[in-house]
C-alpha cells in the first residue's frame, strides 16, 4: 500500500502509519530541521522510517514553481519498490 502524506497529520492518518512496517520518507535534501521532525514524529510510531532521496525531474520542477504541478514527484518510491 502506497500512502502519500503531506502536510499536518490527523489522528487518524497517524494510526493507520502505525499500522505498517515501513515507512518511506522522500526528501529533496539530506537533512534539515523540519525532515528531522518529520522523520522523529514518524519514528514515534513504531514502524521503521527510512528517509530516500525524491528526485524531481527539471519539468516538474518547472511546474511546481509556477504552481501547476506537485513539487515532489514519486519517482523516487517507484524506484525503490
Amino acid at each position: 500500500m502506497v500512502v502519500v502524506v503531506a502536510g499536518p497529520r490527523e489522528a487518524a492518518i497517524d494510526r493507520l502509519l502505525a499500522e505498517h512496517d515501513l515507512l518511506l520518507l522522500a526528501a529533496s535534501q539530506d537533512s534539515d530541521p523540519l525532515l528531522d521532525l518529520a522523520h522523529d514524529s514518524l519514528a514515534r510510531l513504531g514502524p521503521r522510517v527510512e528517509t530516500i532521496p525524491a528526485t524531481v525531474p527539471p519539468l516538474t520542477r518547472a511546474l511546481a514553481v509556477w504552481g501547476l504541478g506537485p513539487g515532489i514527484g514519486l519517482s523516487a518510491i517507484e524506484a525503490r519498490a
